[in-house]
């Protein structure tokens, strides 16, 4: 893949504790996760190497953030 876009709230784990299996994967490792809740710990996600957006979101901030992903 070339992008994961998760929301924090996951049925029996939340999207960081995805992202940080899907970084323990070799091949996986340098894909950009974009990240996205209505709430979240703030705190821990801004520890994380994910990008954040809070919903609710403009559909054209979303896009932005899927081009800058992709693009670096």
């Amino acid at each position: 893949p070339d992008l994961f876009i998760l929301d924090y709230r996951l049925p029996k784990m939340n999207g960081l504790e995805l992202y940080e299996h899907l970084q323990a994967i070799e091949k996986l490792k340098n894909v950009p996760v974009l990240l996205m809740s209505a709430s979240a710990p703030i705190q821990e996600i801004e520890k994380s190497h994910v990008y954040f957006i809070e919903k609710p979101f403009e559909w054209e901030e979303i896009l932005q953030a899927i081009e800058r992903l992709l693009a670096s």
